[in-house]
């Protein structure tokens, strides 16, 4: 799916009845002015932030190095290998440049040792557990400076950015094709709840579709499962 089809969708669809509608490139008497797509697009990128919260939509993975000296190491991009600008003294998370951490962690799911061994998470009785305490950081109790934890998160999408004369049929939207109908009550959602009383009762109309789209995807199961092991080790020569 492209930003083009959203756009489309959206013109010709939930946002027909509002002056800032038309977002199809050549298909209007008078395009909107830059800062309707930039609305639109802030809309979209909530939006999508939203399903990747709600459902699991996307899956990644980061190294974590440790260090003696340090219990808890929060995943943020300033403690990434690649990022040449961070002043950081531990840069623990082993990125590269050619494929950088994203700074977009949502929630860990599941964390493996150097063997590739499932380690676990949150359990005060288990000597050999590690804890999030926090949605995007991890703590050791027992660092081990030779030791690296494999982290396998849910992922945010990649942001878009509106950019003058951009091609939005070149933007890809990071969402199964079954997730539209969502994205659009959502977009629709947040622009009639903004609007007069009578528009704010459209805008509840389209909170409720968006919750029903969401519960009618989750009975499909086309979200990701978590993996029920991780070899990513041996694969990528860590050990």
């Amino acid at each position: 799916m492209n930003l083009l089809d959203v756009f489309t969708a959206l013109t010709y669809g939930e946002l027909k009845q509002l002056k800032l509608s038309n977002f199809v490139p050549g298909d209007a008497e008078s395009a909107p002015d830059p800062t309707s797509y930039a609305a639109i697009m802030s809309d979209i990128n909530l939006g999508l932030t939203e399903l990747h919260k709600r459902l699991f939509l996307r899956s990644e993975e980061l190294y974590v190095q440790q260090y003696e000296n340090i219990e808890t190491y929060v995943l943020a991009w300033k403690y990434a290998a690649s990022n040449a600008a961070s002043t950081e003294l531990y840069k623990y998370i082993l990125d590269t440049v050619e494929n950088p951490f994203q700074d977009n962690v949502l929630k860990i799911e599941e964390c493996y040792n150097e063997i590739g061994e499932k380690i676990v998470l949150n359990d005060p009785t288990d000597d050999e557990s590690i804890f999030t305490p926090t949605y995007r950081s991890i703590q050791v109790p027992n660092p081990v400076s030779a030791n690296i934890v494999a982290v396998q998160y849910r992922a945010n999408h990649p942001k878009l950015v509106y950019e003058l004369g951009m091609d939005p049929e070149e933007v890809e939207v990071a969402i199964p094709d079954s997730l539209l109908e969502a994205l659009l009550y959502y977009v629709a959602m947040r622009n009639f709840s903004s609007l007069n009383s009578d528009d704010n009762h459209e805008g509840n109309n389209y909170r409720k579709k968006f919750e029903d789209s969401i519960a009618q995807f989750k009975l499909t199961g086309l979200g990701i499962q978590p993996e029920v092991e991780n070899s990513n080790f041996d694969g990528r020569g860590w050990i």
